[in-house]
């Protein structure tokens, strides 16, 4: 499937609330930034995605979240990993600073992970996809679950 997918940095002045579903119950947690993936193509040509990337901060790791906005559940993850001086280290052992300075290419993979399966999928395989996505309970402006 062909996507046309922009992202955006939320910057300092813009709120970076987002909510999502953990274990059952509406959370929030502060976005890196907003993925948007159109398709262009195919049987699901102008179906827009809705995403957001996220940093989850484990005291061992971390990991960038891309949960989809309307259902507030996880499209994919993917290990935060630095390397400095030559030797991988986790995003959570970054200073804040350093952090911020990541955030480009946090999102650039958040990019291509959170979508991959998208990209990948024949309009059959979308379709699944799409389902999955359609049949999960939508978060309303109120912050609770639409049934």
């Amino acid at each position: 499937m062909k996507l046309n997918i922009t992202t955006h940095i939320i910057g300092n002045d813009e709120n970076d609330k987002r909510p999502i579903v953990a274990g059952g119950k509406i959370e929030m947690a502060s976005a890196l930034g907003d993925l948007k993936a159109e398709v262009t193509e195919g049987k699901h040509k102008g179906r827009i995605i809705e995403a957001f990337a996220w940093l989850a901060c484990g005291e061992e790791s971390a990991t960038i979240n891309i949960t989809e906005a309307s259902t507030g559940h996880c499209l994919e993850r993917v290990h935060a990993i630095a390397v400095i001086n030559g030797k991988p280290c986790s995003a959570t052992k970054l200073p804040d600073e350093a952090l911020w300075n990541m955030t480009p290419n946090f999102m650039e993979a958040a990019k291509k992970a959170g979508f991959h399966r998208f990209e990948k999928a024949t309009d059959i395989e979308a379709d699944v996809l799409f389902k999955r996505i359609d049949g999960l309970p939508k978060i309303k402006a109120t912050g609770s679950l639409v049934a």
